[in-house]
């Protein structure tokens, strides 16, 4: 069978046939830099009942022209890193390999993950630590989902869903806003922690740090320029910042071990549902799919299956090491506050309280400081992450292609806008709050995300060999309902908790609040069905007559 999302395969076999590569491990391609999603229509290219690929010669010179004298073609996307050619397993080649997974694994440790981890660790102990776990779990999967998908293909996640959906312009743009609204809620939560870091290291007050938010990513993404193992190598930097100083902090606290090994037994009560449900939010987090999905094939590889499988290998190896290293960094924040908060019968319900009183009970002013540190750190790091996954989403559902600097602004000010009107509104307290709902909204938004992914990588017309085999389909569909099914408690608790407040409170939930959940209801069911409704539809009347 002749797979509809076949790869323009004979294109790059071109290219690196008619190109001097001399390069070594490390150096990438920036001089004929190609948008796949471009690449990929009839206008350029047509597959024959062979299965050749033709070529109309004079419209892909011109597009490769407009692409190179194109300022966006020195992004990390676009780039290729050359990868040494081995048959077998080879650390060389996996070295090559490593960094895609740094840029998703920053995302994981932005300040909405400190929020729940430490709301999680000061009012439950350690009884959470097994929802972190089993989180990280489900995030590997996923991304491994993402880049068999993404390698097979060529497209990222974004464009697969823009192509699947291009006869329904309601689900595709639906998909997208919901992709737009779950990177807001990211930029978000680090335009808030980014501020609460500046404002503990260095007094700026909240206002100040928030507005100042809006230009200090602008010289990230000057970085980018410099290619892709530039950019992993500053996530990597930051990373081993951050790890460290959490390294440092539970030395200070010296937690139970006993204590640690309880907390990954599972358990849930009512009052931990939401929070739960915000931690796997926050670790999950579906712009980190998109992410990984656009910036997965920027390692210049053989098209061939055996090269595909390879590939899959190297950059599964990359996700798991990248991935654990956040897990243990989001695990020592739960055992820090677990250890220092709960302990002393201390609920958090600021950043700021945890960093003052992090000095207070550790009687050493290096933990409070190290917090600081980190968290402005998380915050700085996450929004390139968050940068780039907007670029996928936008040009990838509706083929929109803007400046990163422009993309970020726009963005960023969507996220300014909330976080300055509850700071002069309710005070600098009620961003510890918007931090949490912000993760909420990221695990109610992951579905969309994830049921397209396991839908794709369960298709052989797609996969062709690579579909996804019974125990990981399996696996996968236990993962979406377990993170719907979570998603329906948390939501079915808040509505409940608004409708026991005030007059004004009720009538916004029942006009506004309880319409919407019904509406993303009705996307979901459509989104799971959408391929069988007509052997639904026959098995209904067959059953009614």
């Amino acid at each position: 069978m002749t797979n509809q999302y076949q790869p323009l395969t004979e294109l790059n076999q071109i290219m690196d046939n008619n190109k001097d590569l001399d390069q070594t491990d490390g150096d990438y391609i920036d001089s004929i830099p190609l948008d796949t999603f471009e690449i990929t229509q009839n206008d350029y290219y047509k597959i024959d009942n062979e299965n050749e690929i033709q070529l109309n010669m004079s419209q892909l010179n011109e597009m490769i022209t407009n692409n190179v004298n194109d300022d966006e073609n020195n992004d990390v996307i676009n780039n290729l890193v050359v990868v040494p050619k081995e048959k077998s397993f080879s650390f060389k080649q996996l070295r090559s390999f490593l960094g895609p997974a740094l840029l998703v694994s920053v995302g994981y440790l932005d300040p909405g993950n400190w929020a729940t981890d430490i709301e999680g660790g000061s009012r439950f102990g350690t009884s959470l630590l097994w929802v972190l776990l089993f989180s990280n779990i489900i995030a590997l999967l996923l991304q491994t989902l993402v880049i068999r998908v993404s390698l097979v293909t060529g497209l990222n996640l974004a464009q697969m869903c823009a192509k699947e959906f291009q006869d329904n312009k309601i689900m595709r743009y639906s998909l997208w806003l919901i992709s737009e609204l779950s990177i807001i809620s990211t930029d978000l939560a680090e335009v808030i922690g980014t501020a609460i870091g500046l404002k503990l290291l260095f007094n700026v007050p909240m206002i100040a740090g928030v507005i100042i938010t809006a230009v200090d990513t602008l010289l990230f993404l000057l970085i980018q320029r410099f290619g892709p193992r530039k950019l992993e190598f500053l996530m990597l930097l930051l990373l081993s910042a951050i790890t460290s100083c959490f390294i440092v902090e539970l030395f200070l606290c010296k937690p139970s071990a006993k204590d640690v090994f309880k907390g990954f037994v599972p358990s849930l009560n009512r009052d931990s549902v939401f929070i739960a449900t915000s931690i796997v939010g926050a670790t999950v987090m579906p712009h980190n799919l998109f992410l990984h999905s656009g910036i997965v094939n920027s390692r210049s590889i053989g098209k061939d299956m055996d090269s595909i499988k390879q590939a899959c290998k190297y950059n599964i190896i990359d996700t798991f090491l990248a991935l654990n290293c956040a897990f243990f960094v989001n695990a020592s924040i739960l055992i820090l506050s677990a250890t220092v908060f709960y302990a002393n019968g201390i609920e958090v319900t600021e950043l700021a309280d945890a960093h003052k009183l992090l000095g207070d009970l550790l009687n050493s002013k290096v933990g409070s400081v190290l917090f600081g540190v980190a968290l402005l750190l998380s915050g700085q790091s996450s929004t390139i992450g968050g940068t780039m996954a907007g670029q996928i989403v936008m040009e990838g559902f509706v083929q929109i292609r803007v400046k990163s600097w422009l993309r970020r602004l726009i963005t960023r000010s969507m996220a300014i806008v909330p976080a300055v009107v509850i700071i002069l509104a309710m005070g600098e307290g009620a961003t510890y709050k918007l931090l949490i709902s912000s993760q909420v909204v990221l695990s109610i938004a992951l579905p969309f995300a994830v049921i397209p992914l396991i839908q794709f990588t369960s298709r052989s017309d797609i996969m062709s060999d690579l579909r996804s085999p019974k125990l990981m389909l399996l696996s996968s569909i236990s993962v979406a309902l377990f993170i719907i099914i979570l998603n329906f408690m948390t939501i079915y608790e808040l509505i409940h908790d608004l409708l026991q407040s005030t007059l004004a409170i009720k009538i916004v939930t029942s006009v506004i609040l309880i319409p919407i959940v019904f509406l993303l209801f009705l996307l979901l069911l459509y989104l799971i069905s959408y391929r069988h409704q007509q052997k639904i539809l026959k098995y209904l009347l067959i059953n009614r007559k």
